[in-house]
């Protein structure tokens, strides 16, 4: 039986609300028990203001901060 930490990977197009909000959440539920990324297809240059005062308001500061392509 292996204790390999399971990883979970959140996809969307641009990477900057959608994805992001969703792993901002498991991190925040999952804490060091899972690792978690997010990506996009076509990403853009900054995570969206709503994500991210959605995400503060969750107390969830750090998170997000640069949209990441999957490529």
């Amino acid at each position: 039986m292996t204790n390999a930490k399971p990883t979970l990977l959140f996809v969307c197009v641009h990477n900057a609300g959608r994805s992001q909000l969703a792993a901002g959440l498991a991190a925040l539920r999952g804490g060091d028990q899972v690792n978690v990324l997010s990506a996009g297809l076509d990403p853009d240059d900054k995570v969206s203001d709503v994500a991210l005062a959605s995400l503060a308001e969750a107390g969830i500061l750090t998170w997000a901060t640069i949209a990441h392509s999957s490529r």
